[in-house]
């Protein structure tokens, strides 16, 4: 199989197929958070803690950091969360699974663990566990971040509750004939993620082809104000957003195709109004890689109904934010450049781990 997140053919045959995924449908067989329903389960086990009561749900994401990196732990931590913000959700603790090279020294062990609990306590996170292991089976540390929260309600986002279709305790995708004509919009910018990365691995080529400042600038979106998605999703609930998906691996091209299984709509995309920064342009281009298939922690994808005062109340927060396009009754998912139009293709692998393969220093 290919290198990266398997394709989705293969994923829905066979590993939904075999979990019972598949029958789920629609925005619940895509979503990246686990869900547990306790006012569903309350007589059949102990009722949740503290403020939960038995009542809400419980979601739980799962992201491992599969590249060899210097900050490993916090764009596993910031995925893992970014899938609980995008479900509608509060994180609230998170676990970490490390697995190092046998030729690994305790230091390098230690300062991966003091970044964590950093960029957790930013997250608004408490580490409360995990697992550590010396194997020679990795050849760099990999670390795989668990992270569970919850949420008040079922998932509606402000949307009423006839829109969507519940099987079990999973919400589905939105219902054929209450769709609406739904506005598309990404927050931030598009390749935060991966930008960081390239500037914090490849720094000496930047460094050498461009002024400090896009070195610096790149390096800069590896924090958590740009990673974080947190603060968007909640707006985006208020402002009755049907449905939101966090931009990470593979780019906003395979977003933007999950994005469209999950709603079960068409998608009208104008590239053009995709939101960039020029940092990402000029570091991407230097390094031959797709800016638009590039980790994208920090961008988040939000369909809501046209009207809606989205726009407002992200700029009252100081938050950026780009209406790319719309969806379409039919299931096509167009991409417009100008004049030209063409189809969006299924998700390819990320483009960073075909340069971090190639790459003679990565």
């Amino acid at each position: 199989m290919r290198i990266g997140k398997v394709t989705e053919n293969v994923l829905k045959r066979s590993v939904w197929k075999e979990t019972g995924r598949k029958a789920m449908g629609g925005a619940a067989g895509y979503s990246d958070c686990a869900l547990f329903d306790l006012q569903a389960n309350k007589d059949k086990g102990p009722k949740g803690a503290g403020s939960h009561n038995g009542e809400g749900e419980i979601l739980s994401s799962t992201s491992p950091c599969t590249l060899a990196l210097q900050h490993p732990a916090r764009y596993a931590l910031v995925s893992a969360t970014n899938n609980i913000y995008a479900s509608g959700g509060e994180a609230d603790m998170a676990e970490l699974t490390v697995l190092l090279p046998a030729d690994a020294e305790e230091k390098q062990l230690k300062d991966m663990i003091k970044e964590a609990v950093n960029i957790a306590g930013e997250l608004g996170l408490a580490i409360k566990g995990g697992h550590t292991e010396v194997t020679p089976i990795v050849n760099a540390p990999m670390v795989t971040a668990t992270v569970t929260g919850h949420r008040a309600a079922p998932y509606t986002c402000g949307h009423p509750a006839s829109v969507h279709e519940t099987k079990g305790t999973e919400r589905s995708a939105v219902k054929a004939g209450a769709r609406g004509d739904l506005e598309i919009y990404i927050s931030k910018w598009i390749g935060l993620g991966g930008t960081a990365i390239l500037a914090e691995e490849m720094e000496k080529e930047i460094a050498a082809a461009y002024p400090p400042f896009i070195e610096e600038t790149g390096k800069s979106f590896g924090s958590v104000k740009y990673l974080s998605v947190r603060d968007e999703a909640r707006i985006a609930m208020e402002e009755g957003a049907v449905l939101m998906h966090d931009i990470s691996s593979g780019g906003v091209f395979a977003a933007l195709w999950e994005f469209g299984e999950m709603l079960g709509l068409g998608l009208d995309i104008d590239l053009k109004a995709i939101p960039i920064r020029q940092e990402t342009v000029e570091i991407t281009d230097l390094l031959g890689v797709n800016p638009y298939q590039i980790y994208g922690q920090g961008a988040l994808l939000i369909a809501i109904p046209a009207g809606s005062g989205i726009e407002t109340a992200m700029e009252s927060a100081g938050i950026p934010l780009s209406l790319v396009g719309h969806t379409r009754p039919d299931k096509d998912r167009i991409i417009r450049n100008g004049e030209e139009t063409r189809f969006l293709d299924l998700p390819q692998a990320d483009s960073l781990l075909s340069l971090a393969h190639t790459a003679s220093r990565w």
